[in-house]
């Protein structure tokens, strides 16, 4: 690297003749590092803390997206363990529902026959009455 000293002392007072580039985001930013002929030094060493800052921040962001992602790998696992879960919950439903209609009609079935037994016996009660009392 080329350096310029104005007073002799290399840390006292010296610039760099040579051109820095940086990447930035994918754009090529050259700035030319300590010119004495350059007007905005200072823009540069804003500029320069602003990347500085903006790769702590960036990197920040990207720790902060990769837990993100392993967050929602982990939720979208979950969730397909549970609709798994749900889909045979729905089958075991489907099988409780058919063994209730089942029921449900055994239970009518049931009711008709008790309803058949109730007049046989009003019949027998009746025709008993009607034999100790007429003949």
């Amino acid at each position: 690297m080329n350096w310029l000293c104005i007073w002799g002392n290399k840390s006292s007072c010296c610039v760099s003749l040579e051109p820095v580039y940086f990447v930035v985001n994918g754009i090529l930013v050259w700035l030319l590092q300590n010119n004495r002929f350059h007007l905005f030094k200072w823009a540069d060493r804003s500029a320069l803390e602003e990347i500085e800052d903006m790769k702590v921040k960036i990197g920040d962001l990207e720790r902060a997206s990769r837990n993100l992602e392993k967050d929602n790998e982990s939720f979208n696992s979950e969730l397909e363990v549970l609709t798994i879960e749900n889909r045979t919950c729905e089958a075991a439903v489907y099988g409780f529902k058919k063994e209730v209609q089942g029921f449900e009609k055994e239970v009518q079935d049931l009711k008709m026959e008790v309803k058949g037994l109730k007049n046989m016996v009003a019949c027998v009660v009746v025709i008993v009455l009607f034999f100790k009392f007429v003949m």
